[in-house]
């Protein structure tokens, strides 16, 4: 570090002139104390203000092509309403503006009528909270976070985690109170979800006071806008939603539905925070909330409320449990299917031997996971084990469950499917709709079959939550958006990371220090870009700053600003576009090692420079392929093109050449590729396109250079993947694939 020439030698000296760069909202403490119930050690909250975090984000330059003010309205080309980010929602439009076009997504929507005040800007608060373990197997650490966002930002910027979209703005205090294993444990719970309400709400109240009298704030470019906060979301696991709620367990969030009523093939009437707090006046008229605890916690039992009188939705205006609890694509998706539907599906298959050998003998493709070991003893499985297992499931168990439950399995998966594209249309809810329906009606081969074990009844709370996926999408738009997988990597980052880094001891503090540390960093790394870019007060005005806008919505200036750090996600495209690389070569590059070309203006295929079977006669091609009529095919193809009858992308028929004909082309040899990687344009992000597959036609006994100890599948009777392609270049492209029409494949 000395011969840097720095003009500090030790952390300590960096971390002093850190301390002296600008920083973001600060951090403060505050002891909490319930009364009649001492804690072994003093709760102390740790907090910033929430409405400094909000500003913060609201005015951060990095968004400032990628923030929405208003709400927007999409449609296909049949007219028809679509939904994407949040702003095309409904509950934007409910709240931000006083008319409304009237659509079909209303029909899956309660909203109450409360506009905000003309000309406001709506400021979509996203929150997220969840306790996550520090320490593994010793210590028993554990951390409570809450992170805010705002829905305004682009989901795309929101999700990836280099754009620093989540604030962590509390640390949520953990309590143990003295003597509490002798107490009623419905007691300690009321007690310590109070305390749990009543740090939240001690964190939010600088947004409920904007939600209700308005705040102006400078947006990214320096306008002045008059803004209201409005909790839009709260993206939580079941356990933490009920909690929120005010609810006990085997009971909806978001509904008045539980117990026996978790299973029904419809959604039970939305849970308004109005009418949980008449309940619980009704009850404090029976029994004081505090003097006469344990009658108020028997009594609000008996509503399946859990006793807490002043939640987080109180005298916030424009907030409701029954939608600002979305649903959660990563526990109530991808962890529900693994917990219930597998589950359900190995029992019918005969157990777990049989669905692992099951597994393990589909084919493998590349890009995909192949479960060499099966899927039942997978250990810490994640949501990225589940939704692998979804890809295969079908094919794993078709011909060994009944039609019924093949009918329950596929149902589900169509639904859940549709449910995650980033952009969500009317027929697509009604889809999910009809697929819902149909997984009900279905559903008591579970039980008449035993598929449940002992149980005889759907009493599961998540099977309820469900009906909530066309409520979610067509209030906040793509459920994609807003699933936990988000927030949980956060916590990775902004907490156990931020962990690492201290002594353990007296960690909360020594984390935010850090947190605020990285934040002052991130204020420099962009102050000194835009100062070295030059101009930058020119560029970020905002005539010139919108008009400078590319056809992705996205500003030059900003993506090549020279910062350290990753502040504008990657700098780099996610993958090789090979649309740029066959551009580039009709434009005039001639090389003879590129090997890209059209397969359709939607489709690029790619082959690698030299053939791994070099060049070779056809037919030596015959018969290690074992393609019997692979040189009448060929030409078939040079004899049509001679008569110049047209072919619609590649040969694959059966129209012959007269035997009048003869052979009318010699020969001599064919360069043979064994794999082809064919990449298409995205549908869902104009300007981008999707990650190529690649697709192998490897001859049997082929053999591929493999290290010694390689756990590469070998193919010893060949590897061929099917892939369809649409052979008939003249019908025009509807935006969606599917198998129906005239083209032969």
């Amino acid at each position: 570090m000395k011969s840097l020439g720095l003009s500090y030698t030790t952390a300590e000296a960096a971390n002093q002139r850190i301390d002296l760069l600008p920083s973001g909202p600060t951090w403060k403490t505050e002891v909490i104390e319930m009364e009649g119930f001492p804690t072994t050690e003093p709760t102390v909250l740790l907090y910033r203000d929430s409405g400094e975090c909000v500003e913060y984000l609201f005015n951060n330059p990095i968004f400032a092509d990628r923030m929405s003010y208003a709400p927007v309205q999409h449609f296909d080309v049949d007219g028809k309403r679509v939904v994407r980010e949040a702003a095309s929602g409904m509950q934007a439009w409910q709240t931000q503006v006083s008319h409304l076009i009237f659509s079909f997504l209303w029909k899956v929507l309660i909203l109450k009528k409360d506009h905000l005040p003309e000309g406001a800007t709506r400021v979509g608060v996203g929150l997220a909270s969840d306790a996550t373990h520090l320490t593994n197997g010793t210590g028993d650490l554990e951390a409570h976070p809450l992170f805010i966002t705002l829905d305004n930002i682009d989901p795309e910027a929101r999700r990836n985690q280099s754009n620093h979209a989540h604030l962590m703005t509390a640390l949520l205090p953990k309590v143990k109170f003295i003597g509490e294993d002798d107490m009623d444990p419905n007691i300690v719970r009321t007690v310590r979800d109070r305390l749990f309400h009543h740090c939240i709400r001690i964190v939010l109240a600088p947004l409920r006071r904007i939600a209700r009298h308005g705040k102006l704030m400078s947006d990214p470019l320096g306008r002045l806008r008059m803004c209201y906060t409005v909790l839009s979301m709260y993206t939580v696991d079941y356990p933490e939603a009920i909690r929120l709620a005010g609810v006990i367990g085997f009971t909806s969030p978001v509904t008045l539905a539980h117990n026996e009523q978790l299973g029904d093939p419809f959604r039970h009437p939305p849970r308004f925070f109005s009418d949980t707090k008449k309940v619980i006046e009704e009850i404090s008229l029976e029994a004081d909330p505090v003097n006469e605890l344990p009658k108020f916690v028997e009594l609000a039992l008996k509503h399946r409320l859990t006793g807490v009188t002043k939640l987080i939705w109180d005298n916030w205006p424009h907030s409701e449990p029954a939608y600002a609890l979305t649903f959660d694509a990563l526990h109530s998706g991808h962890k529900y299917f693994n917990d219930h539907p597998f589950s359900w599906s190995v029992i019918a298959i005969g157990g777990k031997v049989k669905m692992d050998s099951r597994f393990k003998a589909l084919h493998p493709r590349k890009g995909y996971r192949y479960f060499r070991k099966g899927v039942t003893g997978l250990k810490k499985s994640g949501g990225r084990d589940h939704r692998d297992m979804q890809r295969y499931i079908l094919a794993a168990v078709d011909g060994a469950v009944p039609p019924k439950l093949m009918a329950v399995l596929r149902s589900h998966l169509d639904y859940f499917y549709i449910a995650q594209s980033p952009e969500v249309s009317e027929d697509d809810i009604t889809d999910i709709l009809q697929l819902l329906q149909e997984f009900h009606d279905n559903k008591h081969i579970i039980i008449d079959n035993g598929y449940r074990g002992k149980k005889k009844h759907f009493r599961i709370p998540k099977l309820a939550l469900q009906h909530d996926i066309p409520t979610t999408i067509a209030a906040h738009g793509a459920i994609i958006n807003i699933s936990t997988d988000i927030s949980e990597r956060e916590h990775i980052d902004a907490v156990k990371n931020m962990f690492r880094q201290t002594n353990k001891k007296d960690y909360e503090p020594q984390m935010v220090q850090g947190l605020g540390r990285r934040e002052r960093l991130r204020h420099f790394d962009l102050a000194t870009a835009l100062h070295k870019a030059g101009d930058a007060e020119l560029h970020m005005d905002p005539d010139r700053f919108e008009s400078a806008l590319n056809e992705s919505g996205r500003n030059p200036f900003l993506d090549h600003l020279g910062t350290v750090q990753n502040l504008r996600s990657a700098k780099r495209d996610e993958h090789i576009n090979y649309f740029q690389i066959m551009k580039a070569v009709e434009s005039g590059i001639k090389d003879q090692r590129i090997r890209t070309f059209a397969g359709t203006s939607f489709t690029a295929i790619h082959l690698n420079r030299d053939p791994p079977l070099g060049i070779i006669s056809v037919g030596e091609a015959a018969r290690r392929f074992r393609l019997d009529d692979l040189e009448e095919s060929i030409q078939e193809f040079y004899y049509r093109c001679q008569l110049g009858i047209p072919h619609e992308g590649p040969i694959i028929s059966q129209h012959r050449i007269p035997d009048s004909m003869g052979s009318v082309q010699e020969i001599t040899g064919i360069r043979v590729w064994i794999s082809l990687k064919v990449q298409t344009k995205s549908l869902l992000r104009p300007g981008k396109v999707n990650r190529a597959a690649t697709i192998f036609a490897e001859p049997p006994q082929f053999e591929r250079n493999r290290p010694v100890h390689s756990k590469e599948v070998e193919f010893k009777g060949g590897r061929y993947d099917c892939a369809l392609f649409i052979n008939d270049m003249n019908i025009p492209f509807h935006g969606r694939a599917n198998l129906k029409g005239e083209s032969r494949l």
